[in-house]
């Protein structure tokens, strides 16, 4: 008999028990070494057969250390933590890494395919071994299932797993004390690289912060504070409300670090409030004047000086923004525009379909991060029609081609584009035409892979990065 199908009486004698347990649960229940989690994911698409051979290699050292069988509760946990980063990552255009959403996209669906969760704890990590066409729908293609894989192997995502010289694959699932067996591929790297891939998460939820959710935040609680105001703009206690406002905006234009925006969101979060409580104290007969003395004292100190409206923080300090005193009824009412503005932030966030706003980029910026187009024409405050035709014209890329480019991406979108093609044909990087470039980046675009973020935000920190020293 073997040691899971007995215990022991109070008399010492043995007896066969009749909840018998498998060794997984009782192997379970004893300290076991735990899967290493330090791999690290490739940030793009491994350049050959010898960075793949030599990934993949360390993967299977890796796992030659492992013990055969999962233990349920672990791999219930991994399994959880893998598919939460996926779902975050494929459902984002990411700045931080080149690996086009689609493979994190194929990747997560893998993820949710491969259910079992002892196998997520397992030496052999979560097989993939389901026929071309399971595979097919699973990942929603229609070409070769084969291909599809070998493209998320070679991003590091999955590797070979007992593979046959066929090419078929086969998965039979953990039994009692068996563990899990087939050929194919395993999603083990997802496992070993649980830490990047949350780190990773965790840039990207960062720099959406800084770079999109705050910013739309702070526009949706500024809009909904002029909105209120619009109807006593002449008064003075409304003018002086505006004020404010318009310096937190100036505020907003000239920030960039999360904690600078996270405050300025909070003053525009009370400076709407004190908007609520103006407008909503006001009564019938001076609504068009101004509040009653009682009702404005309670908002602007009447005795204190003129302000300079580019000075926010004195006209905060003389008429108690800054506390951001609240009415009953401007409380709730703050509170419903304060969720609004966040869904906003969230919605602008996950709408950034090419990571423009998640770059952080602005127009001021053109020359810097794309030199080529230095002295062409400004691009302040935003691009024209005209001037994306003109640049597009000034590439050699036929206005055919422009403007089926603005049609797809929308003007913004196609005049970064156009940008990006040009300055990599300025610096000898394409061998194609301007024009055949551009066409192969909107098929990338048809695919949910076009990634104009990555390549602003790479090219920024390049113009950034301080100069070695030369030593004397």
């Amino acid at each position: 008999m073997s040691i899971a199908n007995f215990d022991q009486n109070q008399s010492g004698q043995p007896r066969q028990n009749e909840d018998a347990k498998s060794l997984s649960d009782i192997l379970g229940k004893l300290p076991c070494p735990q899967i290493p989690t330090d791999v690290e994911l490739p940030r793009s698409k491994l350049p050959n057969d010898a960075a793949l051979a030599t990934y993949e290699a360390r993967i299977l050292q890796i796992q030659r250390t492992l013990q055969p069988l999962g233990n349920q509760q672990r791999g219930q946990a991994m399994r959880g933590r893998v598919i939460r980063a996926l779902s975050y990552l494929q459902s984002r255009t990411l700045v931080t890494t080149s690996v086009p959403r689609s493979i994190f996209t194929k990747t997560y669906q893998l993820a949710l395919f491969c259910a079992p969760d002892v196998d997520w704890a397992a030496k052999s990590g979560p097989i993939i071994g389901a026929s071309d066409r399971k595979i097919r729908e699973v990942l929603g293609i229609e070409h070769k299932a084969g291909r599809a894989l070998d493209t998320i192997r070679r991003h590091g995502m999955i590797v070979p797993f007992n593979p046959r010289a066929n090419g078929h694959r086969r998965y039979r699932p953990a039994c009692g004390n068996a563990p899990a067996t087939g050929s194919g591929f395993s999603l083990l790297p997802l496992c070993l690289a649980i830490d990047d891939l949350e780190s990773l998460v965790e840039r990207e939820r960062s720099i959406a912060r800084e770079r999109s959710q705050l910013p739309t935040e702070i526009r949706s609680l500024i809009c909904a504070a002029r909105r209120l105001l619009k109807p006593f703009r002449g008064a003075a206690w409304a003018d002086e409300l505006a004020d404010a406002l318009n310096a937190l905006a100036k505020r907003k234009e000239n920030a960039t670090a999360a904690e600078t925006l996270t405050a300025i969101r909070d003053d525009a979060d009370s400076l709407l409030a004190d908007v609520e409580g103006a407008v909503g104290n006001l009564s019938s007969e001076t609504s068009i004047a101004q509040p009653s003395g009682e009702q404005l004292s309670s908002l602007v100190d009447t005795e204190a000086p003129d302000h300079n409206t580019g000075n926010l923080s004195s006209l905060d300090s003389s008429s108690g923004l800054a506390e951001g005193r609240r009415t009953d009824r401007g409380s709730t009412h703050q509170t419903d525009h304060r969720a609004e503005a966040q869904r906003k932030g969230l919605e602008a966030e996950a709408a950034d379909t090419f990571g423009i706003e998640r770059s952080g980029f602005a127009w001021h910026e053109t020359s810097r991060i794309f030199p080529f187009s230095s002295g062409m024409f400004s691009f302040e405050p935003r691009p024209t029609l005209d001037h994306t035709h003109l640049l597009g014209a000034s590439l050699q890329v036929t206005q055919r081609t422009t403007a089926t480019i603005i049609g797809q991406l929308g003007l913004e979108a196609a005049t970064i584009a156009l940008l990006v093609a040009g300055q990599h044909f300025a610096d000898g990087e394409i061998t194609v035409s301007t024009e055949a470039y551009l066409k192969g980046m909107m098929k990338k675009a048809r695919k949910g892979d076009l990634n104009l973020g990555h390549t602003i935000f790479g090219r920024r920190e390049k113009t950034v990065k301080p100069k070695p020293s030369i030593p004397n």
